[in-house]
């Protein structure tokens, strides 16, 4: 499968600076993507008319069921079939439309299609059309593709998502996101949607907060009510917020409530109009996470003990053999005693070396020369 930046190359007439924007669009999209409730492609002209598209990249939300369960990336499409992603690229605007799309049974979805028992049928698909700008220009498309058939009614939580992910269409309107290089924080996997979210309005003010984001402030201690309120004024440092809002840049802290209560947020700023207009922070409980590591190093501290006295008994032992060498009076006898002393001091080094060195990994020359 080639990648984003190959099948842009071998299909578009986009400068290496314009693929590399759309790299890292790709790279971050996991959470518009997630807010959206939806499939997210993104469209780019093969020639200068777009008069056909190629798909350079796809992803499904995982909040929601997919409107492509097979993979669209790399293929070549009409515009006359998409007339909607050419005029939002030449127009520059963005829209939402319909699409009529005649399809088999057995290329769906099972989520979408269950109970339908026709083998071709025409669904309805709701496209939303994001014109990508870079640098002044349109450069792409991003669509978010989602059935419009479905017969359940939104809750309150995915139609605030939805409102999220439109504040992020903006912000790829104007050419503001992917926002720069994100602060990093451990090895841990990043807070998603699903962990908890909460919307701050430009005052640092906590606008919403989903179910998950409530509970993760409960950890906390957090027993107040939330809307309306800033972080500091409920006991939280909101450093992490002020400076989201001042850098433009996506931050990240933790906040420790206890030994055993350890809590990540993840601060989006976001943006409209060249001015910020809020924060969105994701929440993560890594408290179970934070237990294993504080095991894991228990364990490793004991393990490493373990080599530092099995290191010693060697060398007691050895030590003693070589006591024993100068009372022999057979030179056969004196060299199979120091052979064997020689031995066991080349295990001590090995010993020696795994309590000392963190990467479980020795010089061998060293361990040979030392036990020599």
């Amino acid at each position: 499968m080639a990648s984003l930046a190959e099948l842009a190359a071998a299909n578009t007439q986009l400068s290496n600076a314009a693929i590399s924007h759309l790299q890292r669009l790709v790279g971050s999209w996991a959470l518009p993507c997630d807010l959206a409730f939806a499939d997210l492609l993104l469209y780019a002209p093969v020639d200068s008319d777009a008069t056909s598209f190629v798909v350079l990249g796809h992803i499904r939300s995982s909040t929601g069921p997919t409107s492509h369960s097979g993979d669209p990336v790399g293929r070549i499409v009409a515009s006359s079939a998409r007339p909607m992603v050419q005029r939002c690229l030449m127009d520059g605007l963005r829209f939402e439309s319909p699409m009529a799309e005649q399809v088999s049974s057995e290329t769906l979805d099972t989520t979408v299609l269950e109970g339908q028992s026709n083998s071709n049928w025409t669904r309805s698909v709701m496209v939303d059309h994001v014109p990508v700008r870079h640098d002044g220009e349109i450069i792409a498309v991003l669509t978010r593709e989602g059935e419009a058939g479905l017969t359940r009614i939104h809750s309150g939580l995915e139609r605030e998502y939805r409102e999220l992910f439109q504040r992020f269409a903006v912000m790829v309107e104007e050419g503001t996101f992917p926002l720069g290089r994100p602060e990093k924080l451990g090895e841990f996997r990043e807070p998603r949607v699903g962990d908890g979210v909460m919307v701050l309005d430009r005052e640092r003010r906590i606008e919403f907060a989903s179910p998950n984001a409530v509970s993760a402030l409960h950890r906390l201690g957090v027993q107040a009510e939330l809307i309306g309120r800033g972080l500091d004024s409920i006991g939280i440092d909101d450093a992490v917020v002020r400076r989201a809002l001042e850098t433009r840049l996506s931050t990240i802290t933790e906040i420790d409530h206890s030994d055993d209560l350890s809590v990540v947020l993840r601060c989006h700023p976001l943006l409209a109009k060249g001015r910020s207009t809020g924060v969105l922070v994701l929440t993560r409980d890594v408290s179970e996470l934070r237990s294993r590591e504080r095991l894991l190093v228990s364990k490793d501290a004991t393990i490493r003990e373990i080599h530092h006295r099995v290191k010693n008994n060697l060398q007691t032992i050895q030590s003693l053999l070589q006591l024993q060498s100068r009372r022999l009076t057979s030179s056969e006898a004196k060299n199979a005693v120091a052979q064997s002393a020689r031995r066991i001091g080349s295990i001590a080094i090995v010993h020696e070396t795994l309590a000392t060195d963190a990467t479980d990994e020795g010089d061998f020359d060293s361990v040979v020369g030392g036990g020599g």
